[in-house]
């Protein structure tokens, strides 16, 4: 992979608030699942393309999240994207493969299988750098805080005057001529 695809697929994905960070080489996807067939795990092979995170830095009006994707080499389109979440379990079984559960269903297994293993070991250091707090919002059971409604005082709507309530006029002189 050149520099210019990894610059071009870092700004393709680059926004007001985020962080983005791409391997520095393609990556092989493919799905399998947990369970294991005869003690062997199958592997169907997807796609090929650069595999980058985009950490929602929740600075913003976007809720704090980490997103990983698959981009095509060329153009930076999605291929595939996930949310990594306190359920995703990303993992180095070996040192250029690595394995996560998909967010939908977290019985199946999306697995990376990366050109350089130097490259695989950056991406995966990083992950864990992200994931390692167990504070962050990331890996909250819950997505969403709850805040409690604070009773605000109503503002009496303005009701004008009864008659009844004005008092005659004082010292009142019609004039008729001048």
């Amino acid at each position: 992979v050149q520099e210019q695809d990894l610059l071009q697929v870092e700004m393709f994905y680059r926004s007001h608030k985020t962080e983005v960070t791409v391997g520095k080489c393609l990556a092989n996807l493919y799905f399998g699942s947990e369970k294991k067939v005869d003690n062997v795990e199958k592997w169907d092979f997807v796609n090929t393309g650069i595999p980058l995170l985009v950490l929602d830095t929740g600075e913003h009006h976007r809720h704090r999240r980490l997103t990983f994707i698959l981009a095509e080499k060329g153009t930076g389109f999605t291929l595939w994207k996930d949310t990594i979440d306190h359920l995703t379990k990303y993992s180095s079984p070996s040192a250029n493969f690595h394995t996560m559960h998909v967010s939908k269903d977290h019985s199946k297994l999306a697995g990376l299988s990366f050109d350089d293993t130097n490259a695989a070991s950056e991406f995966y250091t990083f992950i864990q750098s992200i994931m390692e707090n167990p504070d962050d919002e990331l890996l909250a059971l819950s997505k969403k805080k709850k805040k409690k409604k604070e009773k605000k005082e109503k503002k009496p709507k303005f009701k004008p005057p009864k008659r009844s309530d004005i008092s005659q006029p004082c010292c009142f002189v019609h004039v008729t001529k001048l």
